[in-house]
């Protein structure tokens, strides 16, 4: 399951698969940018999870606009990570 960061205002993106370990993730912001500010977490999943619980919003590093959360592949993922995406777009819609 793919996962991703969209700035609807300025088209600023960040993508990883959703089990990407947290280390791989803060070396390729890092190396690569944009630098989001992302909560600590086993992999990009809980990054993004921890995010949206403890700030309700990620916002985009280049404008400050609140990004939006897009997760490619949820057909093939199992009833619990199902339940989660259900939850961050809860976050997201509530925000807009």
């Amino acid at each position: 399951m793919e996962m991703e960061l969209i700035c609807p205002d300025c088209n600023c993106r960040f993508s990883a698969p959703a089990e990407t370990t947290e280390e791989d993730i803060v070396q390729r912001m890092t190396e690569e940018g944009p630098w989001y500010a992302l909560a600590a977490g086993n992999c990009f999943r809980d990054m993004i999870g921890t995010a949206l619980r403890r700030r309700g919003r990620i916002a985009c590093p280049d404008c400050g606009a609140l990004v939006r959360v897009r997760i490619a592949g949820i057909a093939r993922a199992s009833v619990n990570k199902a339940r989660w995406t259900d939850r961050i777009f809860a976050y997201w819609r509530a925000e807009k």
